[in-house]
Protein backbone atom coordinates (compact mmCIF):
# COMPACT_ATOMS: atom_id res chain seq x y z
CA UNK A 1 0.00 0.00 0.00
CA UNK A 2 1.39 3.39 -0.95
CA UNK A 3 1.21 6.58 1.06
CA UNK A 4 -1.81 7.95 -0.85
CA UNK A 5 -3.63 4.64 -1.38
CA UNK A 6 -6.96 4.41 0.51
CA UNK A 7 -8.04 1.42 2.58
CA UNK A 8 -11.25 0.34 4.29
CA UNK A 9 -11.80 -0.23 8.01
CA UNK A 10 -15.20 -1.16 9.46
CA UNK A 11 -16.67 -0.60 6.01
CA UNK A 12 -15.42 2.99 5.87
CA UNK A 13 -12.80 3.94 3.32
CA UNK A 14 -9.90 5.89 4.74
CA UNK A 15 -7.33 7.89 2.87
CA UNK A 16 -7.06 11.17 1.02
CA UNK A 17 -9.97 10.98 -1.45
CA UNK A 18 -12.16 13.55 0.34
CA UNK A 19 -14.90 13.66 -2.32
CA UNK A 20 -15.51 9.91 -2.13
CA UNK A 21 -15.29 10.00 1.65
CA UNK A 22 -17.89 12.78 1.83
CA UNK A 23 -20.58 10.73 0.07
CA UNK A 24 -19.68 7.39 1.64
CA UNK A 25 -21.94 7.99 4.64
CA UNK A 26 -25.12 8.45 2.57
CA UNK A 27 -25.86 4.69 2.15
CA UNK A 28 -25.16 4.10 5.86
CA UNK A 29 -27.60 6.88 6.83
CA UNK A 30 -30.22 5.41 4.48
CA UNK A 31 -29.84 2.04 6.21
CA UNK A 32 -30.09 3.75 9.61
CA UNK A 33 -33.31 5.48 8.53
CA UNK A 34 -34.76 2.12 7.49
CA UNK A 35 -33.71 0.58 10.79
CA UNK A 36 -35.18 3.50 12.75
CA UNK A 37 -38.47 3.08 10.88
CA UNK A 38 -38.43 -0.66 11.62
CA UNK A 39 -37.87 0.05 15.32
CA UNK A 40 -40.65 2.62 15.46
CA UNK A 41 -43.09 0.27 13.72
CA UNK A 42 -41.94 -2.81 15.67
CA UNK A 43 -44.52 -2.70 18.44
CA UNK A 44 -41.91 -2.14 21.14
CA UNK A 45 -42.78 0.19 23.98
CA UNK A 46 -41.72 3.80 23.28
CA UNK A 47 -39.03 3.73 25.97
CA UNK A 48 -37.62 0.55 24.39
CA UNK A 49 -37.45 2.23 20.99
CA UNK A 50 -35.59 5.24 22.41
CA UNK A 51 -33.17 2.94 24.23
CA UNK A 52 -32.61 0.86 21.07
CA UNK A 53 -31.84 4.01 19.06
CA UNK A 54 -29.22 5.07 21.61
CA UNK A 55 -27.70 1.61 22.07
CA UNK A 56 -27.88 0.11 18.57
CA UNK A 57 -28.31 2.84 15.94
CA UNK A 58 -26.02 5.64 17.11
CA UNK A 59 -22.95 3.45 17.73
CA UNK A 60 -23.18 2.04 14.19
CA UNK A 61 -22.55 5.47 12.71
CA UNK A 62 -20.04 6.69 15.32
CA UNK A 63 -16.86 5.50 13.57
CA UNK A 64 -18.03 6.97 10.28
CA UNK A 65 -18.82 10.32 11.90
CA UNK A 66 -15.34 10.40 13.39
CA UNK A 67 -13.55 9.85 10.09
CA UNK A 68 -15.83 11.15 7.35
CA UNK A 69 -16.89 14.68 6.57
CA UNK A 70 -20.55 14.37 5.51
CA UNK A 71 -22.76 17.27 4.59
CA UNK A 72 -24.81 18.64 7.48
CA UNK A 73 -27.98 18.21 5.41
CA UNK A 74 -27.54 14.42 5.32
CA UNK A 75 -27.11 14.24 9.08
CA UNK A 76 -30.00 16.64 9.62
CA UNK A 77 -32.16 14.46 7.36
CA UNK A 78 -31.63 11.46 9.64
CA UNK A 79 -32.34 13.54 12.75
CA UNK A 80 -35.56 14.89 11.20
CA UNK A 81 -36.68 11.39 10.18
CA UNK A 82 -36.05 10.01 13.66
CA UNK A 83 -37.72 12.96 15.37
CA UNK A 84 -40.86 12.66 13.19
CA UNK A 85 -41.10 8.94 13.89
CA UNK A 86 -40.66 9.34 17.64
CA UNK A 87 -43.09 12.26 17.63
CA UNK A 88 -45.74 9.98 16.13
CA UNK A 89 -44.84 6.99 18.32
CA UNK A 90 -45.02 9.02 21.53
CA UNK A 91 -48.23 10.74 20.38
CA UNK A 92 -46.80 14.14 21.21
CA UNK A 93 -48.77 17.32 20.48
CA UNK A 94 -47.83 19.34 17.39
CA UNK A 95 -46.54 22.14 19.61
CA UNK A 96 -43.77 19.94 21.07
CA UNK A 97 -40.43 21.68 20.66
CA UNK A 98 -37.62 19.72 19.05
CA UNK A 99 -35.48 20.51 22.10
CA UNK A 100 -37.53 17.88 23.98
CA UNK A 101 -35.81 15.17 21.94
CA UNK A 102 -32.32 16.50 22.68
CA UNK A 103 -32.75 17.53 26.32
CA UNK A 104 -30.99 15.18 28.78
CA UNK A 105 -33.16 12.55 30.45
CA UNK A 106 -32.33 14.06 33.85
CA UNK A 107 -34.08 17.25 32.66
CA UNK A 108 -37.17 15.49 31.31
CA UNK A 109 -36.13 14.99 27.68
CA UNK A 110 -35.31 11.92 25.62
CA UNK A 111 -31.55 12.47 25.76
CA UNK A 112 -30.83 12.05 22.05
CA UNK A 113 -27.89 13.84 20.44
CA UNK A 114 -28.19 15.45 16.99
CA UNK A 115 -25.81 13.77 14.55
CA UNK A 116 -24.34 17.15 13.52
CA UNK A 117 -23.32 17.82 17.12
CA UNK A 118 -22.23 14.23 17.66
CA UNK A 119 -19.99 14.43 14.59
CA UNK A 120 -18.41 17.66 15.83
CA UNK A 121 -17.79 16.21 19.29
CA UNK A 122 -16.31 12.99 17.88
CA UNK A 123 -14.01 14.85 15.49
CA UNK A 124 -12.77 17.12 18.27
CA UNK A 125 -12.12 14.09 20.46
CA UNK A 126 -10.31 12.34 17.61
CA UNK A 127 -8.17 15.43 16.98
CA UNK A 128 -7.33 15.65 20.68
CA UNK A 129 -6.27 11.99 20.69
CA UNK A 130 -4.09 12.55 17.63
CA UNK A 131 -2.45 15.67 19.10
CA UNK A 132 -1.66 13.79 22.31
CA UNK A 133 -0.64 10.48 20.74
CA UNK A 134 2.45 8.74 22.12
CA UNK A 135 3.63 8.35 18.50
CA UNK A 136 5.56 11.47 17.37
CA UNK A 137 4.60 10.86 13.72
CA UNK A 138 0.88 11.02 14.60
CA UNK A 139 1.40 14.17 16.65
CA UNK A 140 3.31 15.80 13.80
CA UNK A 141 0.63 14.88 11.23
CA UNK A 142 -2.16 16.12 13.49
CA UNK A 143 -0.38 19.45 13.99
CA UNK A 144 -0.20 20.11 10.22
CA UNK A 145 -2.84 22.52 8.89
CA UNK A 146 -5.44 21.07 6.51
CA UNK A 147 -4.88 21.80 2.86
Amino acid sequence: MTHHQPYAYLGIGDGFDHVRRRIELVPKLKTLKQDATALIESGLAPWQVVKAVKVYLYPRVEYALRHLHPEDQHLQGFDDHLRRGLHHLLRLPQSTAKEFFYTPVSRGGLGLLPLVEQRAALQIAHGWQMLHSPDPAHRARAALPDR
